[in-house]
């Protein structure tokens, strides 16, 4: 639903034409943040009971195995906020907007 909302907008899928969402969409940016910091497993939101028990389980069953899961929840985590800072906090396209709407034959 998140993509589809961005995707009727903008008409692209190229994550770096998304720059500058929270200009335009403060709220929609807002509510997909907190989206992607609950994915992550952010403590207080609904991934981190998950993520926590399968890590907790995963260490009590054999620590090796809990070794190597923890960088990839790092990892994750990484490109969560990449992907927040790519499509809201860059900077926003407006050449490629004014010419989108152009096409579609807004006035300015």
């Amino acid at each position: 639903m998140i993509v589809g909302i961005l995707y009727e907008r903008r008409h692209t899928r190229e994550i770096a034409e998304y720059g500058g969402i929270s200009n335009v969409m403060p709220v929609y940016a807002t509510i997909t943040m907190i989206m992607f910091l609950s994915s992550m497993g952010l403590p207080l939101l609904n991934g981190f009971v998950g993520e926590f028990t399968i890590l907790q389980g995963t260490f009590m069953e054999n620590w090796r195995w809990g070794a190597w899961a923890v960088p990839g929840v790092v990892l994750a985590a990484g490109i969560c906020c990449g992907s927040i800072s790519a499509f809201s906090l860059a900077r926003l396209q407006i050449r490629r907007m004014k010419s989108y709407m152009i096409s579609r034959g807004v006035r300015f």
